[in-house]
């Protein structure tokens, strides 16, 4: 398929429609990562099981037929009011179709560099740390945030 700035790198789902196991999407804004370096994304990580050297020290792997991508992005500094904006687009997506919630859980789609194409998987949120870094008129002003999307 290829690249497409209408679809961006990263979308996040805004509803989910059960009938049809269909999904609308919202893109990430570019506001939200951090220009220059501010995002990876690592698609098809290999896993492995039970992989050892033997005695020749040759590597004998057992590669799993499930692979999983990890997605990690910087934001820039933000308001209070972008980073609120950034926080209720998470958590409006970990309501969206996987629908748990507590576990941080959350469909994302994102473009694949390796198969030059979209795909779309379910991804838990690792831990967010959030640092205010000043004021800006009245409210928070704050540091890059890191953010991490790990694939089941």
């Amino acid at each position: 398929m290829a690249y497409s700035n209408s679809k961006g790198l990263i979308a996040l789902p805004t509803a989910y429609n059960a009938s049809s196991k269909e999904y609308t999407w919202k893109k990430l804004s570019y506001k939200y990562i951090q220009p220059n370096g501010g995002i990876s994304i690592t698609p098809n990580q290999m896993q492995d099981i039970d992989s050892y050297v033997n005695g020749n020290g040759v590597l004998k792997r057992t590669v799993l037929p499930h692979s999983r991508t990890k997605i990690e992005w910087n934001t820039p500094y933000l308001t209070y009011v972008d980073k609120c904006r950034l926080v209720q687009a998470i958590t409006n997506g970990f309501k969206c179709g996987v629908g748990i919630t507590n576990q941080r859980k959350i469909r994302i789609r994102y473009y694949n560099d390796l198969t030059d194409d979209y795909e779309a998987g379910t991804f838990y949120i690792s831990d967010i740390t959030f640092q205010p870094g000043g004021l800006y008129h009245g409210a928070p002003l704050y540091l890059p945030i890191r953010l991490a999307a790990i694939e089941y």
